[in-house]
């Protein structure tokens, strides 16, 4: 398993804080297990801390953990953990996995834009993440138009 530390900021004048483009069927998606013959793997016991007080709602319901699906035909696994939570960013780990992906897990710093909890990978891909009213989670890997994967992911353990 490749397991980095990655940062991804957003910050004013940077291309990829604008509002995310989203595929148009990601809303026709439910949550469902991936089929991928490989897991995704986060570390041992990651700590996922209670968000503080002063903390939004809106926010604070991010803590915690999320698995699903990514890529067509659900052959992709991905993960979500959300260690610490403020009102303006949250410090997660993204897991992913597939059949022909090695597992692939980093720790970074993702910011808040709006409604989208956002982080970049040490490689300059976008990984974005939105909550449904649900409590599910919609997800997108974009590197470019061409290089994009996406998927949906429940509450985990």
């Amino acid at each position: 398993m490749d397991w980095r530390i990655g940062m991804g900021m957003c910050s004013v004048g940077f291309l990829g804080c604008a509002q995310t483009n989203w595929p148009s069927d990601i809303r026709t998606l439910g949550p469902e297990a991936s089929a991928s013959p490989v897991a995704a793997v986060v570390p041992a016991n990651p700590v996922v801390l209670p968000p503080k007080l002063d903390v939004t709602p809106d926010r604070a319901k991010w803590s915690g953990t999320w698995s699903g699906f990514a890529c067509q035909g659900r052959v992709c696994d991905t993960k979500l953990v959300v260690e610490r939570v403020t009102n303006d960013d949250a410090t997660i780990i993204y897991a992913f996995a597939s059949g022909s992906v090695n597992q692939y897990a980093t720790r970074m710093q993702a910011n808040f834009s709006g409604a989208e909890l956002r982080g970049v990978l040490m490689n300059g891909t976008t990984i974005t993440y939105r909550m449904r009213e649900t409590g599910d989670v919609e997800f997108l890997y974009y590197r470019s138009d061409s290089d994009q994967v996406w998927g949906v992911l429940s509450k985990w353990r």
